[in-house]
């Protein structure tokens, strides 16, 4: 009996956090799903994401870009969020833009650079 209740429990609580989520994506004008543009580009976790990407991107690519700015972004709700940007970054005096995506999952402290390249 006792399992039976925990098991009742743990669904409760899944089904609970998939339906706050949801109500924090539809609060925040996203869709559970699609991608929705994000609006405040200098917003500070948007930035950590962004210089993040640049980052992961020199290790595995042993580069040396530098940061400049966020040109676009976009976020998809899914567990945690995936960000779509568009980079502004300086290799020596070249300046290009590049598309990075990154998978966030804040409460698992967790980020995965899963795609970076030039446009």
């Amino acid at each position: 009996m006792k399992s039976t209740t925990a098991a009742s429990m743990i669904t409760g609580v899944v089904i609970l956090s998939v339906l706050a989520e949801s109500t924090t994506a539809s609060m925040r004008g996203g869709a559970l799903g699609g991608y929705t543009p994000i609006t405040d580009l200098e917003d500070e976790h948007v930035q950590d994401v962004a210089k993040y990407a640049v980052i992961e991107h020199n290790i595995k690519a042993n580069t040396n870009l530098e940061f400049l700015k966020i040109v676009r972004a976009d976020y998809q709700v899914v567990t945690g969020n995936n960000y779509r940007l568009i980079i502004s970054a300086k290799d020596g005096d070249d300046v290009r833009n590049y598309e990075a995506l990154v998978n966030d999952i804040p409460w698992q402290m967790s980020r995965d650079l899963t795609s970076f390249h030039a446009i």
